[in-house]
């Protein structure tokens, strides 16, 4: 029994491993997601100085930074989600969906990085041919610009949809909380190379930066895809209302939204991301503002991230033993405690550089708690179409949200009340999540839970799951 017990911690599906296989499929997931961190990060980040410097207003701003991804994201990531469950090729149902949008991806960043120059030498040339004299060239770079973000979205898209799908298929759920950690050590790790290496390059070498990220990211990227190899898989389960695009949907919406616990986890997660819309606000708040050098930006955020990484590894095995829901609930309300006084207190790079490490106990409690929390509660043989229709009411919702958050921006005329919106929406959120709490508890809790059936000719049966669990970017 001691060696079943033994052999099953080291399985997923129909991938068993060794040790060491272990640890080579960590370090090549691990290492893709440096550089998909990285990736990640250069856009979020100096997009909106771009933007900004272009004389976009905060409106327009939440519309392309915000409000037009999540469009895209609402249409397409359901569609991605559903067709990768239901996806077998001799790559896998994964691999496909990451390595073919890997050197569009690439491209559109390079090109981003010289937004400006094509945008000013586009104006040059719209003015001398078609003589259009009112044009600014300002208009010119926030058009390419936006051109760019609009098509980096599209492609990135299929990789954010099925990135952590992966995760669930191929890394055993023994180690998940423990692997979870270890990919939040990355995250951060490229996060303290970004904030202490680069980010004070972007003033007089911007360009440079979204060249070298982008070709850091094919390179990177491809190689992950290459060498990580996905098990097989049954069959896909047949769509309960038929075959076609209507029975298609028809099966997907049924399955994702007719149990009530299930909506109240997507409405909390929902609104626990809906603090990201005031993101984009937070570089330019601290910039521009406070008038804290991009260089002074980046050693707080350095410092921050170091931080975190302390705290990374104990709170992985705090999730695998005291259970992620828990912890996401905790880290949330301790980080809207936090973002609430920020507003009042943080003026200076001093007390930014307190309240971020003040931040950093609670975010780190839901960083490396949500992706475990969505595997633990979320029905195995559905996962990706679960996520995605968290990702899918998600995205409706900061459509508004990236307006919303613009406007509230400008209606204040103050870039310091993004950390009024962050707090609010982490706030209420809570509310939803202690309803799945209770409903956790009900079908089983930390012992026995057991999550209830999606599956349409079983009605309310508990689902009999394969192997697979993930989580939604």
């Amino acid at each position: 029994m001691k060696e079943l017990t033994a052999t099953a911690k080291y399985s997923v599906g129909t991938l068993t491993y060794t040790k060491m296989g272990l640890v080579a499929l960590f370090s090549w997931l691990l290492w893709g997601d440096f550089c998909f961190q990285l990736m990640e990060t250069v856009m979020p980040t100096l997009l909106p100085l771009t933007l900004h410097r272009a004389a976009a207003s905060g409106q327009a701003i939440g519309i392309i930074m915000t409000t037009i991804p999540n469009i895209m994201n609402a249409i397409l990531c359901p569609i991605i989600s559903y067709k990768s469950d239901r996806y077998r090729s001799k790559w896998g149902r994964r691999i496909p969906f990451l390595l073919w949008p890997t050197p569009c991806i690439a491209i559109l960043l390079i090109v981003t990085g010289h937004s400006t120059s094509i945008g000013t030498w586009l104006h040059g040339l719209i003015e001398s041919n078609l003589h259009l004299s009112g044009l600014s060239p300002a208009l010119v770079i926030l058009g390419v610009t936006s051109f760019c973000m609009v098509g980096f979205q599209f492609f990135n898209m299929f990789v954010g949809s099925v990135y952590y799908y992966l995760f669930a298929d191929v890394v055993p759920e023994h180690f998940m909380g423990r692997f979870m950690a270890a990919f939040r050590l990355v995250s951060f790790g490229a996060a303290l190379v970004w904030n202490y290496y680069l980010i004070g390059l972007a003033d007089a070498h911007m360009a440079a930066l979204f060249v070298g990220i982008g070709i850091v990211y094919f390179v990177g990227f491809t190689l992950m895809c290459m060498r990580v190899k996905e098990g097989k898989y049954p069959p896909p389960p047949p769509p309960g209302h038929g075959g076609g695009m209507v029975g298609s949907s028809l099966t997907y919406f049924h399955e994702c939204f007719r149990n009530r616990y299930y909506i109240w986890f997507f409405v909390g997660t929902t609104l626990i991301e809906l603090a990201v819309c005031a993101r984009p606000f937070s570089i330019i708040f601290y910039n521009d503002t406070l008038k804290i050098p991009l260089e002074t930006f980046g050693k707080v955020m350095f410092w921050s991230s170091a931080a975190s990484m302390l705290l990374t590894l104990p709170a992985g095995f705090l999730s695998d033993r005291w259970h992620p829901l828990r912890l996401v609930i905790l880290g949330s309300a301790g980080t809207a405690v936090v973002t609430i006084l920020s507003f009042f207190f943080v003026n200076d790079a001093r007390s930014m550089l307190i309240f971020q490490l003040a931040a950093v106990p609670p975010s780190v409690l839901y960083m490396v708690a949500v992706l475990p929390m969505y595997a633990a509660l979320l029905p195995k043989e559905r996962y990706g179409q679960m996520c995605s229709a968290q990702a899918m009411l998600r995205s409706v919702a900061m459509i508004f949200g990236g307006f919303a958050a613009g406007l509230l921006m400008d209606l204040t005329g103050s870039y310091r009340y993004f950390f009024v919106w962050t707090a609010a929406c982490i706030a209420v959120s809570l509310i939803p999540l202690f309803l799945v709490y209770i409903g956790w508890k009900r079908y089983g809790g930390a012992e026995n839970y057991v999550p209830p059936s999606v599956d349409i000719a079983r009605g309310g049966a508990a689902v009999a799951s394969e192997n697979v669990v993930g989580k939604s970017s």
